[in-house]
């Protein structure tokens, strides 16, 4: 297989973690344009400095969307057929993109929004492309995100705000889990030291269990809820009412209703 030549415009949290990714991908050939980063031969710190024949199969964008409108025009150089862009930018469609880039109506613009983990190499990314994406190009965008995580490929743009809501912010409620969990415990009469660790291992090994055993999560928490025992009293104020399943409901709700609002 030809060597994939990947441009990734920015190096922050997020850039880092898939340039470490791709970077253990051997036929891949990385250069990152951030100019806060100093990643040797390996990173510019301006579009300007790169070889005026250079011609990536692939520009990646790992910057703030804040920044999208001041970035992106100086990437429409590379509107010529070959080059696929992919963009990790929140709230940024492709229809933008291609305004920013001044792109043709059938230029490939992929965007992928990936999650906290794939710092960890633990990442789960929705991808959205048009569906005349040729089927090698996908196999390569798909083999990108892999290197850090899992992929699920989403049937229409909108679909990427669900997966904000869910995987995107999906890390924050599981910490906060965990805060309320430790919270309780002090509440019980422990001590900070020893309600945040109860808290911390007990997630820590309940998301391995769910990761590597086969059952549902649905009867992972079963197994573990004998009748009439101190789980089910527990889950029994969960369960009343739905208090739980609507608040979480709710709150990822509101969550999509802001990345639709962010969707530019």
């Amino acid at each position: 297989m030809a060597r994939i030549k990947i441009l990734q415009v920015g190096c922050g949290a997020m850039g880092t973690a898939l340039r470490q990714g791709l970077m253990q991908q051997q036929d891949n050939h990385l250069i990152v344009v951030d100019p806060h980063v100093d990643l040797s031969k390996t990173a510019v710190t301006s579009v300007d400095q790169l070889p005026a024949d250079y011609q990536p199969d692939i520009i990646l964008f790992a910057i703030k969307p804040q920044i999208a409108a001041e970035v992106l025009p100086k990437y429409s150089i590379f509107n010529r057929p070959g080059v696929t862009f992919v963009s990790i930018m929140t709230g940024i469609s492709t229809a933008r993109i291609k305004q920013y880039l001044n792109l043709t109506d059938d230029a490939f613009v992929v965007r992928a929004m990936p999650n906290l983990a794939l710092v960890i190499g633990q990442g789960m990314t929705g991808i959205y492309a048009p569906p005349t994406l040729p089927q090698d190009l996908q196999y390569k965008i798909n083999r990108l995100f892999s290197a850090v995580g899992q992929v699920m490929w989403m049937e229409d743009e909108d679909q990427l705000n669900i997966v904000t809501a869910i995987s995107g912010s999906g890390p924050a409620y599981f910490f906060y889990l965990a805060e309320m969990l430790a919270k309780s415990a002090k509440g019980l009469g422990l001590s900070d030291d020893v309600a945040n660790q109860l808290a911390r291992q007990t997630l820590i090994g309940a998301g391995a269990m769910l990761s590597s055993m086969p059952e549902s999560a649905t009867q992972l928490r079963a197994n573990v809820t004998s009748p009439g025992g101190t789980t089910a009293a527990a889950i029994s104020v969960f369960d009343q009412s739905e208090v739980l399943g609507n608040l979480l409901l709710k709150a990822v709700t509101a969550a999509y209703n802001r990345a639709k609002e962010l969707s530019t």
